[in-house]
């Protein structure tokens, strides 16, 4: 399996904002250290940025693909394009991770089990959610009722039906599911990345799996419920 963390790589280039630059300094200091401990090598993959992307009437061209502007968060989505890509072409699984992503040492072991089950018994058109904090608040951990689920493993369950696949700042990839998600890419062309996956999912497309024990995954290093709304407006010119 591989292992790529969704980050900046230079700090003062034009358009960059502030929050990146905080979270590259976790990446490299926390994030990265955490995923050595259990045996993973992590790689940063340069964000795409937004600002780098030139967009005419509100549509941009990227590979052939024209996507419509309209969630703020195309670069995101494209940088996880380029990771479904690299699983789809290597034949690897991809830890696909975004750069506020933290794992508390805590639940170390409790990941590296999950990931060696998921990667032991997983269709070919799976992919495993391991954020267990919701993105919109602050604290909130995701949770399904039990009828939305069946047992996957002893950590893991599958699930039949869900609204919360908010935020794919942790999850991992197979070559099936990424060659689906390719496939459909310039059919939704406003989704934000989590809009992906949870259209494709609830097209049965793909299979999500999930964490029994939302505790056990990632969590979010700065929550996107805590600097959202605050209109922080400094970039790097």
């Amino acid at each position: 399996m591989l292992t790529r963390i969704i980050s900046i790589t230079n700090p003062i280039a034009a358009g960059v904002h502030s929050k990146f630059v905080r979270r590259l300094t976790h990446v490299e200091s926390v994030l990265m250290p955490s995923l050595r401990a259990i045996g993973l090598e992590p790689e940063i993959f340069p964000a795409i940025l937004g600002s780098s992307l030139h967009a005419e009437g509100g549509k941009v061209q990227y590979r052939g693909i024209t996507l419509t502007l309209g969630y703020g968060c195309t670069g995101n989505l494209l940088s996880n394009y380029e990771l479904w890509r690299l699983s789809a072409e290597s034949g690897e699984p991809v830890l696909v991770l975004e750069d506020d992503a933290l794992l508390p040492p805590a639940n170390s072991e409790s990941l590296r089990v999950a990931v060696g089950s998921f990667i032991n018994k997983c269709s070919e058109n799976d992919a495993l959610y391991l954020l267990g904090e919701s993105p919109s608040v602050n604290g909130l951990l995701k949770s399904y009722h039990p009828s939305q689920l069946e047992r996957f493993s002893d950590d893991l369950n599958r699930l039949r039906s869900g609204e919360d696949l908010s935020c794919t700042a942790a999850y991992v990839v197979t070559p099936g599911a990424a060659r689906v998600l390719i496939e459909r890419l310039d059919k939704s062309p406003t989704l934000p990345t989590d809009g992906y996956l949870h259209a494709a999912f609830r097209d049965g497309a793909v299979g999500i799996v999930v964490q029994a024990d939302p505790t056990k995954g990632f969590m979010l290093n700065e929550n996107f419920a805590e600097w959202n709304h605050k209109h922080d407006p400094e970039v790097f010119k």
